[in-house]
């Protein structure tokens, strides 16, 4: 079925990121049973947003980390708004037979928007620290990896300093070649 093997070898950092990640997961999982108070229905969101964290957790991909950052930051959307409704409702005494169960309502909504917000603050270094790693190992951001590009790398910057030095000596005989204009050799001072 689906194959969750870890994408890369987190490091310690990472590692102690990720302990947190489960914590994390296990509460996200608390609180899907805890919409059943609420209504059932709603319970899906934070099962998916749960399952893009296990995911994530599982196969150590930033990819699963964005998206269920991208399903707290829309759960928690909804629940500001939804929580809004129902606390403009109890000011105004419209809830009629809800009023009863609105402060359970709206005490779980409540829970569940800042569970969403701290989840979205301390999961965020988590993406970033997974997708450091990710491009590190990938060889894109000139980390520590022995790819062959990586062997090649000095004789083609060696390459380029030699074609620099040659295209410098070339538009010094253009100067003196064409009375002193040189295209593109401005200070670089900003017009306007």
């Amino acid at each position: 079925m689906c194959n969750l093997q870890a994408v890369i070898v987190p490091n310690e950092k990472l590692k102690k990121m990720l302990i947190f990640a489960k914590i994390i997961l296990i509460i996200n999982i608390l609180s899907a049973f805890v919409r059943l108070l609420i209504r059932p229905t709603d319970m899906i969101y934070d099962l998916f947003t749960s399952l893009f964290l296990f995911m994530a957790y599982n196969s150590v991909y930033f990819i699963y980390m964005a998206i269920y950052l991208i399903f707290c930051f829309f759960n928690t959307i909804f629940l500001f708004i939804s929580s809004g409704i129902i606390l403009q409702m109890l000011i105004q005494n419209t809830l009629g037979e809800l009023k009863g169960s609105a402060g359970l309502v709206l005490g779980v909504q409540l829970y569940l928007f800042v569970f969403y917000i701290f989840a979205i603050i301390f999961t965020f270094p988590l993406y970033k620290e997974m997708k450091a790693q990710f491009l590190e190992n990938a060889g894109l951001l000139g980390g520590d990896s022995r790819d062959q590009a990586d062997v090649e790398r000095p004789s083609r910057y060696n390459n380029i300093g030699n074609n620099q030095a040659s295209s410098n000596a070339s538009q010094q005989n253009a100067q003196s070649n064409s009375g002193g204009f040189v295209p593109f050799s401005g200070r670089g001072v900003a017009v306007g």
